[in-house]
């Protein structure tokens, strides 16, 4: 998530590096707490903070204050659901062309470079809730068993089903960050403005994120 505000860190923004496989909860005087719950820090700034929501979180709604160099702000409450996905795009808004892969030959998906029908793309997707094994906060994931959601995942590409060949954390980055293969289904209309849509649980994400099909 990003947290936006006034004097929340440095004036020059700070990104943080993964320590013996882990990302921190402060970085550069900044701190940011979920119910009084220190949570892993991507980057600072005076007006910006990129965070994860820690797996101990529950219920419906969260405190959050954020310190910078001692100073706490006031709390504001945010609401909790048990998934919230939403798909990463290249221009970073969450909605447009997916950040997608290509498994055939590990191209960068574009309308110059589609996805054959029948083939697999990886995208890259947050909000998929707790997993097994229990998610740890800023973990960088590594080993043969990476944490999957707990939730079940399902996927449409041009609103025909696919299939999910793997759904879960993204290997050498942090927890939270999931990664989702999926096969293009026989049936889908190729073109340059594809639609995909994630399911974990009863949530879905944006309606408004595509990819390149060909046939």
């Amino acid at each position: 998530m990003v947290i936006y505000g006034a004097g929340l860190g440095p004036a020059e923004l700070v990104r943080n590096s993964a320590v013996a496989g882990q990302v921190g909860t402060e970085l550069a005087g900044t701190e940011v707490f979920f119910n009084g719950v220190a949570t892993p820090i991507l980057y600072t700034s005076g007006s910006q903070i990129g965070a994860i929501a820690p797996y101990a979180l529950n219920g419906q709604t969260a405190q959050v204050t954020v310190t910078y160099q001692g100073h706490t702000s006031s709390p504001v409450a945010v609401p909790i659901a048990g998934s919230a996905p939403s798909l990463f795009t290249t221009n970073q808004t969450g909605a447009g062309e997916a950040a997608a892969i290509n498994v055939a030959d590990g191209t960068v998906n574009s309308a110059a470079n589609p996805a054959k029908v029948g083939g697999y793309v990886t995208l890259y997707a947050t909000g998929e809730g707790q997993t097994t094994p229990t998610g740890v906060d800023g973990k960088i994931a590594a080993g043969a068993t990476l944490p999957q959601p707990n939730l079940s995942v399902s996927a449409t590409i041009g609103g025909v089903p696919a299939v999910v060949q793997y759904a879960g954390t993204t290997p050498g980055q942090v927890a939270g960050l999931m990664q989702v293969n999926r096969q293009i289904p026989s049936g889908v209309q190729p073109g340059g403005y594809v639609p995909v849509v994630l399911k974990v649980g009863s949530a879905t994400s944006s309606t408004v994120v595509w990819i390149a099909v060909a046939d």
